[in-house]
């Protein structure tokens, strides 16, 4: 009897242990996953930082070039206060003059105190432009206003 009792629970000792090296995969499988899955958050974040911060980057040089822009323009406002006015062929030679010395900008516009766009270097491309309301947008309008106020040039 001893020796059917021993072969009698040799196969149950067998079936229980057969189950380790699946549970052990489940588990290793699992951990595996786990690692992959923090890694790879780990990495996105990582990824947005840089974004983040190549981003600040550019801002800063661009803040910086239009900076520098600016003066030429100002001398174009002051010598339009100076006068009163100026003749519309004069406004498109000194934009014209501009734009060819200082690449980058698509176009250069002249915009009345009601927010229409009345001349515009270089007009060729930019007709649909012409007489538009440019101030539909409150960040616009709020450029405008400040624009209208300080008697400075205003990016858009």
């Amino acid at each position: 009897m001893n020796r059917n009792t021993h072969h009698a629970t040799f196969p149950d000792l067998k079936n229980r242990t057969g189950w380790l090296p699946l549970l052990a995969g489940v588990i290793l499988c699992l951990l595996v996953m786990g690692l992959w899955w923090r890694l790879d958050r780990h990495e996105q974040a990582s990824l947005r930082q840089s974004v983040q911060n190549e981003a600040e980057d550019l801002v800063g040089h661009l803040v910086a070039d239009l900076r520098s822009r600016f003066p030429s323009l100002r001398r174009m406002v002051k010598r339009w206060e100076l006068r009163g006015s100026m003749p519309k062929d004069e406004f498109m030679s000194d934009a014209e003059a501009y734009l060819s010395d200082t690449p980058g900008f698509l176009a250069l516009e002249w915009v009345d105190k009601h927010f229409f766009v009345r001349w515009i270097v270089p007009p060729r491309g930019n007709e649909p432009v012409q007489n538009i309301y440019v101030a539909f947008e409150p960040e616009r309008r709020k450029a405008l206003e400040m624009a209208l106020q300080t008697r400075s040039p205003t990016a858009t």
